[in-house]
C-alpha cells in the first residue's frame, strides 16, 4: 500500500539554515533522509524530498559528521556519502510541501526516483535558484 502521510517521531538535523536543510527522520524503526530541494522565500514555501534510508547509511552519515577530524573534513566526507547515496538511489521518493517538524503529520506525494540524481553535488544555494524552484515546485 502506498504511503500518503508521514509523521516523524524523531528528527536528527544534519544541516540547518532558518529551518531544516538536510536531516534524518525516524518513523518507528524506519529512517528517511530529508532534503530541502526548493525554497521560494516570496511565497514563502519549502519543498522537501524524503528518501528511504537504511540503518547502515544512517549510521555512516551520523558517524562521519561526528568524526574527530576538522569540521571541514567531516563535512566533505558527509557530502561524499550523500552524493553517492543520491546518485545510486532507486527506492521510493516522496515530497513534502512545508516546514518539516517532529510529530506533525504531512501529506506526502510519491515522485519519480530518477529526479533524485539531480541532488548530487547538493548546494544549499541551489534550493533558491529559479530553475530549481521551477523544476521541483511543479512536480
Amino acid at each position: 500500500m502506498e504511503k500518503t502521510n508521514i509523521s516523524f517521531n524523531k528528527i536528527e538535523i544534519l544541516d540547518w539554515y532558518d529551518g531544516i536543510i538536510r536531516a534524518i527522520g525516524e518513523v518507528e524503526d524506519e529512517f528517511y533522509l530529508i532534503v530541502l530541494v526548493a525554497w521560494d522565500m516570496k511565497q514563502p514555501v519549502k519543498l522537501y524530498v524524503v528518501l528511504e534510508l537504511n540503518e547502515l547509511t544512517k549510521s555512516e552519515i551520523i558517524d562521519e559528521l561526528n568524526g574527530s577530524r576538522s569540521k571541514e573534513e567531516n563535512w566533505e566526507i558527509f557530502n561524499s556519502i550523500f552524493n553517492r547515496y543520491v546518485q545510486n538511489y532507486n527506492g521510493v521518493a516522496y515530497v513534502i510541501l512545508g516546514e518539516v517538524k517532529k510529530n506533525e503529520s504531512y501529506r506526502i506525494k510519491t515522485i519519480d526516483s530518477s529526479h533524485i540524481k539531480k541532488l548530487a553535488n547538493y548546494e544549499f544555494e541551489d534550493t533558491m535558484s529559479e530553475n530549481n524552484k521551477n523544476f521541483w515546485l511543479k512536480i
